[in-house]
């Protein structure tokens, strides 16, 4: 029962920060990545007919001189991370296409191209002064760290209380209930409901610790080391799921009874 409810959780939130740190180191190694895809956002909008460009809230009318200058922004400004074909292989089909034609009717921008180009899209809105908008995920990971942190840990939270509650009134929860499960102490009585609470508590502490660890332990990682803090964080949070995703395997698979049955004296029999 426990595994069954704990590995969705933990599997979901040591993929989220996997994807998390990939994601960051990516977008450090290669900051233009985003801005491009916004670019290629705004060109391939300025191509379409005039009606879907209204409802889309276009702050351009899509004529020639704007597609071809905001065509030579992308080429001046993105040309390099285009050229890298690897990389744009990540890129959707329909801006990957967007982004050839563009370096292919523009193979040279000269930098007054760029310039006079940028003074023509500026009503895009999608620079100022030259720079992007921020990224919060490279300038602040932690914001997503800890939101997706906190919806796991509600997660656990919330499903440890649940299954406590329905192991005391239950006398030993709606699982065993339903597969005709019954908690025994070691002489073979029934477990009273106060062993039971024990029992189904020591399941269930490891998970009650985490979130706090997690959360309280990712702070202080990145208030220390500021510069590679959020990157530590990420990883020793993957490996605290990882521990504890192992410990409830571990657990599940241990002959005769699990770890908390062994700490609290009991043992599940048939009715």
């Amino acid at each position: 029962m426990l595994a069954a409810l704990c590995l969705p959780p933990l599997a979901v939130g040591v993929l989220w920060l996997l994807i998390m740190f990939l994601g960051i180191q990516m977008l450090k190694k290669m900051p233009d990545y985003q801005p491009m895809l916004q670019h290629l956002m705004a060109l391939e909008n300025l191509k379409r007919p005039a009606l879907q460009r209204e409802k889309t809230g276009s702050r351009l009318k899509g004529t020639a001189e704007e597609i071809v200058a905001l065509e030579r922004y992308i080429v001046y400004r993105f040309g390099k991370v285009i050229r890298d074909r690897p990389f744009m292989a990540g890129v959707p089909k329909n801006w990957r296409k967007l982004a050839d034609e563009a370096i292919l009717a523009h193979p040279r921008v000269t930098e007054d191209e760029f310039y006079a180009a940028e003074k023509i899209i500026e009503p895009l809105k999608l620079t100022v002064k030259g720079e992007d908008r921020s990224n919060p995920l490279i300038d602040d990971p932690m914001k997503m760290i800890f939101t997706v942190t906190s919806l796991v840990c509600c997660w656990l939270l919330v499903t440890a209380i649940l299954s406590i509650a329905a192991a005391i009134a239950c006398r030993g929860g709606l699982l065993l209930w339903a597969l005709g499960l019954a908690v025994v102490r070691n002489d073979g009585r029934p477990a009273s409901r106060w062993r039971i609470f024990w029992r189904a508590l020591i399941a269930w502490l490891p998970l009650f610790l985490l979130p706090f660890a997690l959360l309280f332990g990712s702070t202080a990682l990145v208030s220390r080391w500021p510069a590679g803090g959020s990157s530590l964080a990420i990883t020793v949070g993957a490996i605290v799921a990882v521990a504890c995703l192992a410990l409830v395997v571990w657990s599940t698979l241990l002959p005769g009874r699990g770890i908390a049955d062994r700490l609290a004296g009991t043992w599940l029999v048939p009715k």
